[in-house]
């Protein structure tokens, strides 16, 4: 329901813009009282033992998650795993910050 509701307004919006306003939206939205239970509540995913996934010590609850490039500054982690992903790829790691590629990035 909330994809149907935000698709047509974001998707109307500069990309980079609308890909920041979501990344900050759940950070905020994060550290508000009830939205991750309620987050969790609507989007999570039960523990389901036929899914689950042991990898290199790692346990996963289900192979669905979030490949990198999405949060590069780890602000929203807590939310993805409320929103039912079994791992989020986050962050970057480079020796030095960098200004990232020319505009526009995203189209």
């Amino acid at each position: 329901m909330l994809y149907k509701v935000a698709k047509p307004i974001l998707f109307r919006m500069d990309p980079e813009k609308a890909h920041h306003l979501v990344i900050d939206g759940l950070h905020s939205a994060g550290r508000v009282p009830g939205i991750p239970a309620m987050m969790r509540s609507l989007y999570g995913v039960k523990e389901c033992p036929e899914l689950a996934v042991d990898v290199f010590g790692l346990h996963f609850p289900h192979p669905v998650g979030l490949a990198a490039g999405l949060d590069k500054n780890a602000k929203a982690v807590d939310m993805f795993a409320n929103m039912g992903f079994g791992f989020a790829e986050v962050g970057t790691v480079t020796p030095k910050g960098q200004a990232g590629n020319e505009l526009p990035r995203l189209f």
